[in-house]
């Protein structure tokens, strides 16, 4: 089954299938003019509102080539200045995707889509596509007299790349065009929408490819009108464009190049979750704490309370969305840890959630040199209801003393807490997470989390604690004494404590990334 994905407008646009007969000027016209409009695309005239700190400080999102004169146009990018006449557009490029079903795997998770989609461009939607739907060749016709020769190029606006020249095409017959580059989709590793121009040329007689353009190193800047002008083009006669949006199959790319690692923004369209702990203002970063085993935000994000019970050690690796080099060894970050899932009210809250573990004073190599002054406890959910547990990382703007955080925890714990009182001290229960971030200055720079349900660790240790074993067992099919244990333990194993630190740690890799709220 093919899913057909309509563009936004294309219904009624000037190039609609039903205007482009009755007036197709009017069409080529539009286009023409879309492609010297300054305000047309991401480069365009809204450029220094979205980047007003220019396009070395704010990460990739902001990256221009060098020379590059905001604001800038499509004809600008792709043209020789003054060259581009609209005039010269005399038929319409018809171009369709065809996104079959498949699988990739990009920032630590499996991506499986199970249907065909299919969509066909219209340059004056803003209809945005994702790389992976555009990964595979288009199908592309136009109108063509007996005799006639093309050439067509496609080509990324802003960044210069060629992504495909076939030349010698005689009609709209690929299948007997002469493949200089081949096709490949485009990879922008960002949301906004990135434009891919399909530009067409005639031809007045077959060519050979000058050993400039077709010996050329694979991702070298490529000049369409010094092409065009070498091999004695006319045109272009036609041209459409896709707005391409970054998904993770485009991330993953430029992240296996060492170009930039994005994750981090695919990781911001889960976060919902993590809004319930933060600033009061709703602002959550780009950015996330990137756990190689467990805490895995993009997929189903669960571990087992067991597997989780000792304390992570953790690796902190600097990365930012710049292609520029930037000396973080003077930055200092606070780790928190936290569960707003509680099963009592008076143990944490969504607003005020239960403290599982902070770190303060983290310098940015190294995470175990911070002063851990609230060591790591495990997830320990006594109810059946999934809880999430947040790693947050926030930049701190000086030092922080190791009673910074007391001010903001409640009074006590609940007795409902797994753990007694010689493990739970003050300072973990109800903690005001907005209060000690907003009042010591720290900005939220990265978050991750997992998912913990109920598990037989959690019933054993709950035994060993004096939780009345008929009630913690009563759940598990075919219950009989004694309860259901962690493998290797004994149901009167000496301490919980001694329980915790019976297996191996869990190890994280948490991943920071620079952002700009």
């Amino acid at each position: 089954m093919v899913k057909t994905v309509d563009a936004v407008g294309q219904s009624i646009g000037l190039c609609s299938d039903q205007n482009r007969v009755s007036n197709l000027q009017a069409c080529l016209n539009a286009i023409g003019n879309a492609a010297l409009d300054t305000s047309q695309f991401w480069f365009g005239t809204d450029y220094n509102q979205r980047c007003p700190q220019g396009p070395f400080t704010q990460g990739f999102g902001c990256f221009l080539p060098q020379g590059f004169q905001i604001p800038e146009s499509m004809s600008s990018l792709v043209f020789t200045p003054g060259t581009f006449d609209p005039v010269t557009l005399d038929r319409y490029l018809h171009v369709t995707f065809t996104s079959p079903e498949g699988q990739y795997y990009a920032c630590g998770n499996d991506f499986e889509f199970e249907e065909t989609i299919s969509f066909t461009l219209d340059p004056l939607s803003s209809a945005k596509h994702l790389c992976w739907d555009a990964r595979e060749m288009p199908e592309m016709t136009w109108q063509s007299s007996p005799g006639e020769l093309f050439s067509l190029l496609v080509y990324d606006v802003p960044y210069g790349f060629i992504h495909g020249v076939y030349v010698n095409i005689p009609g709209n017959d690929f299948t007997r065009s002469e493949v200089v580059d081949p096709y490949h989709g485009p990879k922008n590793p960002n949301r906004f929408g990135n434009p891919y121009v399909f530009l067409l040329y005639t031809q007045q007689q077959r060519i050979t490819v000058d050993p400039k353009f077709s010996e050329r190193i694979p991702g070298q800047p490529f000049n369409v009108s010094e092409f065009a002008e070498i091999h004695s083009l006319s045109g272009p006669v036609a041209m459409n464009w896709l707005l391409a949006e970054g998904d993770a199959y485009a991330v993953e790319q430029q992240k296996s190049w060492g170009v930039v690692n994005n994750c981090p923004m695919i990781v911001s369209d889960e976060k919902v979750e993590i809004k319930r702990t933060v600033r009061e203002d709703g602002k959550v970063s780009n950015a996330f704490l990137f756990a190689n085993v467990s805490a895995n935000p993009l997929g189903d994000g669960y571990i087992r309370a067991a597997l989780a019970r000792d304390e992570p050690h953790a690796e902190l690796t600097i990365a930012r969305l710049s292609f520029i080099p930037v000396d973080d060894s003077g930055k200092l970050y606070t780790l928190i840890m936290v569960d707003p899932d509680t099963a009592s009210s008076t143990v944490g809250t969504g607003a005020r959630p239960l403290l599982h573990w902070l770190m303060i004073n983290v310098p940015y190599d190294d995470v175990n040199k911070g002063n851990n002054v609230m060591r790591y406890i495990g997830p320990a959910p006594p109810d059946q209801v999934p809880h999430f547990y947040y790693f947050l990382l926030y930049e701190q703007t000086a030092p922080l003393t190791e009673e910074a955080h007391r001010p903001y925890a409640g009074q006590s714990c609940s007795e409902a807490l797994l753990y007694s009182k010689p493990f739970c001290p003050l300072n973990r229960c109800l903690f005001d997470v907005n209060g000690f971030t907003i009042d010591n200055s720290l900005k939220l720079v990265g978050a991750s989390w997992f998912v913990s349900r109920r598990d037989e660790y959690v019933r054993y240790a709950r035994v060993q604690l004096g939780f009345p074993e008929d009630e913690e067992c009563r759940d598990v099919a075919g219950y009989n004494d004694p309860c259901m244990a962690v493998a290797g333990s004994s149901r009167h194993h000496p301490s919980i404590l001694a329980c915790i630190t019976s297996a191996g740690a869990v190890v994280f890799l948490l991943l920071l990334k620079d952002v700009y709220l």
